[in-house]
Formats: structure tokens, C-alpha cells, sequence
């Protein structure tokens, strides 16, 4: 066995057999001087790429402006904490701060968002937003997005609140017309809350809207005494009226509201929001604040809500048209259709409006539905032919009174509901009327009405007439309703009765001329 040892490994390399594999560096050095170095050294930097990095070491700022950089961080902190500790400690609150802010002069309060927006730039958007919250009156307009809807546009970039009547004059061509429809607008409004306020401070029974209806005193619970003296905490007064009226929207809360819907509202329906955002009713409350004789004034985030469902609706029942004449158009004359074989809607087609982002929310309004038809049992039975259970399946004729004013639809995208029964029917705006109608005509619609009525011209029209009703107390009293367990705002006729149906019903009757 031949064994290989160190020394013949030494000799093996002594050999020369694997000396031309290795690699041989040479190396040369040159004896130089100090300048000889010096000037070999400046002709290298002149190859290499200038350093930006380097700039940081220069002097950014004098020493005048770097101590009152630090004094006015060390302010801003101390400012910040402040607040943020006398908040949590309960010592102010965010009115208080609002009330602040708006005691400040106009000069002052420019100043402050100057300041807020500018110099105090490296705090970023969240302080921007801050600021924008407690210096706008936006109820839904957010400095980049809305609270109730998505915002399509953003805010100028000092958060500050434009001009309303100039935005309006820029934005809206108002006729004379439109200016006096505004006017009973407001005018109806200021009836209304004079009614209230009276009502708020007036013991008289006769002379009060809110008291009960002594002829509907066999409905009452018989464990209240026959005075009536009933539990305040069930009944609704006029305060709580009062306190559910909203307080009003800016413009830029209904520039957003219609780019989200996609249409324009008339210069009435502008000053009806700008005075009262409807009605705010918490969700637990028990009593029903229906202002409009039981009816519910929409604030602005319902009505994009509500129209936004309508909307839904009115894309299945044209889906529905166009699959059911293509079917017919593919049938023979002579052949006999299947009963049942035109369903409404196609399922892909339901699907696609389903996922469409616009009409998430009709989910949420189809669980308020079924909720209706679980708390109300006579609602099912009093429901039109097209109700919730088969409606989809068979919509019978539409009609229009007066003929020729509202087109033959079940529902359309540009009806815009503002009052709500909470039972599917409202009383809306109508942005395209028949060939007869006018654009902004008030109508009656819902799933209880297969002929909608227009009740009036325009909303200032529907508004003044409402107030001249809600102004006299002998059509306006507090009802018990077994059905609900809850009082409410009710209609009497000339003979003081309730009127069967509500204020829905008056208005169509007073349309058909017929006696109350």
C-alpha cells in the first residue's frame, strides 16, 4: 500500500508540476513624496460622484431661527398635552372648545387656520383635520371624505368653508321662480317652529297640537286614568319634536351628497336642508317623532340611503322589462307560454347590481323590511299586489294622477324621497317627470301605491301647504295606536276623526278633490 507523507507532498510541490496553476500577483511599489502623494490623491476625487449626503452637515439654519424652532415645538407640545389631558379629565369638552373658537374675531379665527395650515405643516393631515372638524359646520363633509357618503371631492387645502350664496350663484342658475319656491320653503319652516314653541309653553288643550284625542279614548290602556294624565316618559310633547328637527346642512354637505347621487336638486330642496336636516330619532327610542302627521322627515344621509335602495328596485324592474320582451319577441304566435316562465330578474344580473357598491345598503333596508312585516301583522294583508312577496315576479299596471305627470313606473333613479311612513312609501322629489310633469314635482310613491299622485308643483309648494295644515290645532292631535303601542302624530278630518291611511291618504284625496 503505497502511503504519501508529508515530506513527499513537500517534494511533489518542489517538482514544479503544480507551480503554472497557481496565480502569481506582482507587486511594484514607487517611491514618492508628500506632493507627489497629495497630488495623486486630488486626481482620484476628481473620478468620484459629488456626495449629496455630505450637504447635511452644512448649516440649515441661522442660530436665531433654530432656538425659536425648538421654543415653538416645545409650545405646540405643551399646548397639546394641555388639551389632550383637560379633555380626558372632563374639564372642557368639545363644545366648549367650538364656543372658544367661535368667540375669537373673524380676524383672529383667519389667523389661527392660517397658522394651523402653514406653519404647522410637519403635524400633517390628521391636525388639518382636527382643525376642519372644530372650525366647519359640515354635518357629513369631511376634510377629505364624507360621513354618511362617500366624499368625490376634496376640500380646498386650508379647510376653509366657501361662501354659500356665492357657491350657490356659481353653481346654480336660480330663477325668480325658484327664489320665491325657496322663500315659501323657509316660510313654512319658521310656521313650524313657531307652532312648536307655542305648543311648548301653552297648557291650553284646545289650543295645543299636542294633546291627546279624547274621541280615541277606547284605545287607550285602561290602566291610565280617564284624565289622561299619562306617562310622560311615553308620550312625546312638543320638545320632542322640537329637539328632533336637525340642525341644518352646509352647502358643501349637499355638493357632496349630489355628486354622489349623480343629479342636482332643486334650489327649494337646497333651502330646505340648509334650515333643518330632517329628523334625527335615536334607534331606541319609544316614542314616534313623525313631525309630518306620523310621517318622518329624511335627513340627508337617508335620503342617499333610501334612494340609493329605490335605485336597486328600479334596475330590476328594467332588467325585468327588457328579459321579458326579448322572451316574447323569441316566442311564435302559435306556441303557449309556461305559467311562471318570466321571472323578473335575471340571477346574474342581481347579482351584478347586488356587488354594485351603490346598493350595499339595500341590504340593510330589506332587514328593516322584514322587521316592518314582523312588527306589523296587517301590514301584509294591506300591502298592494305587488308586495314584498311576489312583487318581483308580477308588477300590475302603473298609473299617473293627474294622467301624463309621472312616467308608468314602479320606481325610478330619480325619484328622491325626502319623507318616509317607515313602511315603504314616501313622498318625493321628482327629477323626470312625464311629458306633462314638471321637473321637481312632489309625488307620492311606494309599495303601496301603483298610481303615485303629485301633490304639488315644487317642494316649496308641498311645504307651505303642510304648514298651513300643521298650523291648525284642530287637525293635529296625539293618537294611541294598539298596533304600535306608541302615540302619534295624527290627521282629523272636519268631524275630528282620524283619517284612515294618514297625511299619505289626505294628499291623495285633496288631489282627487274629495272631501276630508
Amino acid at each position: 500500500m503505497l502511503r504519501i507523507t508529508n515530506s513527499s507532498w513537500a517534494a511533489f510541490a518542489r517538482s514544479g508540476v503544480i507551480r503554472p496553476t497557481l496565480h502569481a500577483r506582482s507587486i511594484v511599489t514607487v517611491k514618492t513624496t508628500d506632493a507627489e502623494e497629495q497630488s495623486i490623491l486630488i486626481a482620484q476625487r476628481k473620478n468620484r460622484p459629488v456626495s449629496p449626503h455630505l450637504e447635511i452637515y452644512q448649516k440649515q439654519l441661522t442660530a436665531v431661527l433654530s432656538a425659536l424652532h425648538r421654543i415653538t415645538g416645545v409650545g405646540l407640545a405643551a399646548g397639546f398635552y394641555a388639551v389632550t389631558v383637560s379633555y380626558a379629565a372632563g374639564v372642557v369638552d368639545s363644545a366648549s372648545l367650538v364656543e372658544l373658537y367661535q368667540s375669537i374675531p373673524s380676524v383672529g379665527q383667519w389667523a389661527f387656520k392660517r397658522s394651523c395650515n402653514s406653519s404647522m405643516g410637519f403635524l400633517g393631515k390628521k391636525w388639518k383635520e382636527l382643525v376642519y372638524t372644530l372650525t366647519s359646520n359640515d354635518r357629513y363633509a369631511g376634510y377629505h371624505t364624507s360621513k354618511a357618503v362617500n366624499s368625490l371631492t376634496e376640500y380646498d387645502s386650508e379647510g376653509e368653508e366657501a361662501n354659500d350664496a356665492k357657491e350657490i350663484q356659481d353653481n346654480i342658475p336660480v330663477t325668480a321662480d325658484e327664489k320665491q319656491q325657496a322663500q315659501l320653503v323657509l316660510d313654512a319652516w319658521h310656521i313650524i317652529e313657531d307652532v312648536i314653541n307655542l305648543d311648548m309653553n301653552n297648557p291650553d288643550p284646545n289650543n295645543n297640537h299636542f294633546t291627546l284625542n279624547s274621541k280615541n279614548s277606547q284605545n287607550y290602556d285602561y290602566n291610565y286614568d280617564m284624565d289622561f294624565n299619562l306617562d310622560l316618559e311615553e308620550i312625546p310633547d312638543a320638545e320632542d319634536f322640537m329637539n328632533s328637527l336637525s340642525s341644518p346642512c352646509t352647502f358643501k354637505d349637499l355638493q357632496v351628497a349630489q355628486k354622489h347621487l349623480g343629479v342636482k336638486f332643486p334650489y327649494p330642496v337646497i333651502k330646505y336642508f340648509q334650515t333643518h336636516d330632517g329628523q334625527e330619532v335615536a334607534p331606541s327610542s319609544t316614542k314616534k317623532l313623525g313631525l309630518m302627521y306620523g310621517l318622518q322627515l329624511l335627513s340627508l344621509a337617508e335620503v342617499i340611503t333610501m334612494t340609493n335602495y329605490w335605485r336597486k328596485v328600479a334596475r330590476k324592474e328594467e332588467n325585468s322589462k327588457a328579459r321579458l320582451k326579448a322572451k316574447a319577441d323569441s316566442i311564435s304566435n302559435d306556441s303557449k307560454e309556461r305559467p311562471g316562465s318570466h321571472d323578473i330578474i335575471n340571477p346574474q344580473d342581481d347579482a351584478i347590481i347586488n356587488n354594485d357598491p351603490n346598493f350595499k345598503i339595500a341590504a340593510k333596508i330589506n332587514e328593516i323590511t322584514e322587521n316592518d312585516l314582523k312588527n306589523y301583522p296587517d301590514l301584509m294583508r294591506n300591502m298592494s299586489t305587488h308586495s314584498k312577496t311576489d312583487y318581483l315576479k308580477k308588477l300590475p299596471n302603473q298609473k299617473s294622477f293627474p294622467a301624463n305627470k309621472v312616467k308608468l313606473q314602479y320606481a325610478s333613479a330619480n325619484w328622491i324621497p325626502l319623507v318616509t311612513d317607515n313602511a315603504g312609501n314616501h313622498i318625493a322629489i321628482d327629477l323626470d317627470p312625464d311629458v306633462d310633469g314638471m321637473v321637481g314635482q312632489v309625488i307620492i310613491f311606494g309599495r303601496d301605491y301603483d298610481t303615485k299622485y303629485v301633490v304639488a308643483d315644487n317642494w316649496g309648494q308641498f311645504m307651505s301647504k303642510f304648514a298651513l295644515d300643521f298650523e291648525d290645532p284642530s287637525n293635529c292631535k296625539l293618537d294611541y295606536d294598539p298596533d304600535l303601542g306608541q302615540f302619534n302624530l295624527v290627521y282629523l278630518d272636519q268631524s275630528g276623526n282620524v283619517v284612515d291611511g294618514g297625511y299619505l291618504e289626505v294628499l291623495t284625496r285633496r288631489v282627487k278633490g274629495e272631501r276630508l
